[in-house]
């Protein structure tokens, strides 16, 4: 009886004690950089795919917010100094329009994705903030 309820638990969603903390932040990390590795490097072939490895780095964040409320203490150790920088690296890098336009060949309907996804990227970030205790630099968003 109890492997079912465990395992309704799990299926259902609320299995969160098997995130491993040490490996959401190495995810979380690999992630950004992947990101980062886009928009240094802006190629034509990966004018798309961009959009999916943000959203991809999104759902690590959303993970590393879970293990930030599962156990404080053990996530900062792991990862507290990417934490306490405040933002992904990705959002460190200089906005520079014509580079992105040019080397991802974007339109404007992309050019407007990418900002609503930097500002979805401060969203989570203030989340990150609010449980890891760190004062937030950025206005709220709701």
């Amino acid at each position: 009886m109890r492997i079912s309820i465990f395992w309704s638990l799990c299926v259902i969603g609320v299995c969160v004690a098997r995130i491993s903390i040490p490996d959401t932040c190495k995810e979380t990390l690999d992630s950004d950089d992947v990101v980062c590795n886009h928009l240094n490097n802006p190629v034509e072939s990966n004018c798309e795919k961009i959009f999916n490895d943000i959203k991809s780095h999104f759902l690590k964040v959303e993970k590393l917010i879970k293990c930030i409320k599962k156990d404080k203490n053990a996530t900062m150790e792991a990862c507290g100094e990417y934490i306490m920088e405040g933002e992904p690296n990705f959002m460190k890098i200089e906005f520079d329009y014509w580079k992105l336009m040019n080397g991802f060949k974007w339109n404007m309907t992309q050019v407007n994705t990418y900002m609503d996804w930097r500002d979805k990227s401060l969203y989570l970030w203030q989340k990150v903030d609010e449980a890891s205790g760190r004062n937030s630099v950025y206005p709220k968003y709701k």
